[in-house]
Formats: structure tokens, sequence, C-alpha cells
């Protein structure tokens, strides 16, 4: 396989694990072979917090990144260097810190140089008021320092990355927040639909292959992804249109469109995607997200009974269950937003549960149904 062709095949691999969460593991080993590593992390924090919200490796001993959370995170040398660097740009440990004050730090004696992880590549993908995150690659001693050629193409691929860990984090995010989708966050059962700029399906996750070949809810006819209903198909074409109108970057949330089969109902959700590809390839457009919008929340005197919450809390967090985004919530129970940011902040500390998605995974355990 030349060089373009592996490029094109983790780039494949990226996006592919962006609707298959399972394939993600394997999007990363292709990765890592191709910048010449040994394996991967990703960490995301809360700035406003300070608390770290996902941490996930590959290749790389588990033991080693359970030792780094809860022992080396708060010791970590190479963080100052990597908040010098913009988004997107690709640092080394050598950009990042002194190398002899590396060597004599405690992390690199008793974390990096046990478990043979001394060198990194780290790209930040994203930096806001909400939330802080970084992709690493690491490499061993005997593989030596990440060179030249592997951070060119560590580098080629950062656009790719940080749209298919967008994505990834949007799809869950929307259906985190909603009640219908809160059952399925266990097994990650949410159907996924990628569509070019004609609206044809580029790409399927397995639920929603298994969806069209049943044509439950939606089909494709011509190429296109077609609802059953007229009514509902226009409006699901309506907002398609409209996430190819508004390109602007990154991932952003468009169209909410309820479906009906028989008897059930479901609801997707629109994303508008900037695909950093050349226009010659086939882009995507649009992500449509089909989940099922059949489970309730339960009361909020229930929830607050349940997390040991106040009743104010404990009526945010079923809003937020309901509708998905702290703004709408807000709106709803007629408080600021900022009063919602601290009333959630309070829930999480109860809890113990440091994103919306765990917190809705709590709630999900006290209801009923399925898609």
């Amino acid at each position: 396989m030349n060089e373009l062709d592996n490029f094109s095949a983790v780039v494949e691999g990226l996006y592919q694990s962006a609707l298959d969460p399972a394939a993600w593991p394997a999007a990363m080993a292709r990765l890592v072979r191709y910048v010449d590593g040994t394996g991967t992390v990703y960490l995301s924090s809360d700035p406003r917090t300070g608390l770290l919200v996902r941490s996930e490796v590959t290749g790389i001993d588990p033991l080693a990144n359970q030792l780094y959370l809860e022992h080396f995170a708060d010791k970590e040398v190479r963080i100052p260097g990597t908040l010098r660097a913009d988004v997107g740009d690709v640092v080394t440990e050598q950009d990042m810190v002194d190398p002899r004050a590396f060597r004599k730090s405690e992390i690199y004696n008793e974390l990096l140089k046990p478990f043979d992880i001394p060198y990194v590549m780290t790209v930040c993908t994203q930096r806001s008021a909400v939330q802080s995150s970084n992709f690493v690659v690491e490499r061993s001693f005997g593989q030596g320092p990440f060179e030249r050629e592997q951070i060119d193409r560590l580098r080629s691929l950062v656009p790719h990355v940080r749209l298919a860990l967008q994505l990834r984090e949007t799809c869950e995010e929307v259906c985190a927040g909603v009640s219908a989708m809160a059952n399925w966050l266990h097994e990650q059962k949410y159907a996924l639909i990628a569509l070019d700029a004609r609206g044809r399906v580029l790409r399927l996750s397995p639920l929603a292959d298994s969806l069209l070949r049943q044509e439950r809810f939606i089909s494709v006819r011509h190429g296109q992804l077609r609802a059953q209903l007229p009514a509902e198909d226009a409006a699901l074409a309506a907002g398609i249109r409209g996430a190819n109108r508004h390109l602007s970057g990154g991932v952003s949330r468009g169209a909410r469109v309820k479906l009906t089969s028989g008897t059930e109902t479901a609801v997707a959700d629109v994303l508008t995607v900037h695909d950093p590809r050349p226009p010659h390839d086939e882009r995507m457009v649009a992500m449509v997200i089909l989940r099922s919008s059949e489970l309730t929340a339960p009361p909020s005197s229930e929830i607050g009974k349940a997390l040991g919450i106040t009743a104010a809390e404990a009526r945010l967090v079923y809003e937020l269950f309901e509708r998905g985004i702290l703004d709408e919530a807000a709106r709803a129970l007629q408080i600021s937003i900022h009063t919602a940011r601290t009333q959630l902040h309070s829930v999480f500390a109860k809890t113990n549960c440091h994103t919306q998605v765990q917190l809705m995974r709590r709630i999900a355990s006290m209801c009923a149904g399925a898609f």
C-alpha cells in the first residue's frame, strides 16, 4: 500500500469510528502504525472545575493510565508547554519542557520510564471555556523521539482527528441529554448516517444499516435518505438541505425531525459537518442521528430522592433529561443559565458524576422502554 493509500485508510477509519464506537480501537491502531508510535491517549477536562472528564488509551497498558489519573496528573510537567501551543499544533515533549528537567521529574522516572512511554506527540484538539482536549501519540525508548516525518504525518491527520472526535462527542451529547436515548448509552445503540451534499448515504453505523434493511423509520430511494411519511420526509429533506447551506467548520446542530414507523416513534437530529477532505472526495456534509422517542424521565421528585439532590436541582435534571441542552432546560424552568450551571455542578458533586453523559446514565437506570 502506497503513502496515499495508507493516509486514506487512516482517514476512512477515523470517520468510520465516529459512526461505530466499536471501530475506535482499530482506527487508533491504524493511526499509530501510520505515525510509527506505540499507542494513543485522549484526554478531556473541564476548565471550570479542573476535573478530567475523559481518559481513553489504546495500545498502552491500562495500568499506566490508571496510575496517571490517580497519582501523576497533577504532577504533569508537560502541561504548561501544551498550553503555549495553538489548537491543532503538533508538539513533542522537547517543545513542552526542558529535557534535563523532564528527565529529573517524578512522572518521568516513576511512570513514563517504567512503562516505556517517554516520547509523545501531542495536539490540542479543542480549547474553550467548557472543554480542553488533547490527543496524544506515545512512543517507546527503542523507537526514540518522534522526528520530522512522524510529526508531519500526524499534522496531516489533525483536521480529521479533530472532526472525528467532535462528531463522536456531539453524538453523545445529543443522545445523552434526551430521555429517548438514555437507555441506549450503555450499548451505544443510536443509528448514525453520514450524508454527502446531495443527501446521498455515504456511511452507516451497524444499527442504521439494520433499520434501513427493515425499512423502519427510514429507507434509501435513489441513493438518498428518506422518511416513510410524506410530511416527515419533507421535513427531513429540508433539514439535510439546511445542513448543506450552513457549513461553518467543525460540527453544529441543525434540524430535529420526528419520525414514525407503525406505532413506533423516533427522533432524527441533523448535524452540519465540515469535512476537511478535498471537494472531489466523498465529503460528509450532514450526519443524521436516529434514536427512539418512547422513554420519559421519572418525576423530578423521584429523581431528587434517588440522587439525594434538592428539589430545584431535581427539576433541572428532569428538564435536562427531556430537552438535552442546558440552555433549553434553563428556559423551561425560567432560571438564568448561570443558575442552571451552578445547580448542575452541585448535582455533579453530589452524584460523583463529571459529565452530562454520566448523569444521564444514572437517570437511564430509572427508566423503562427501548427502541
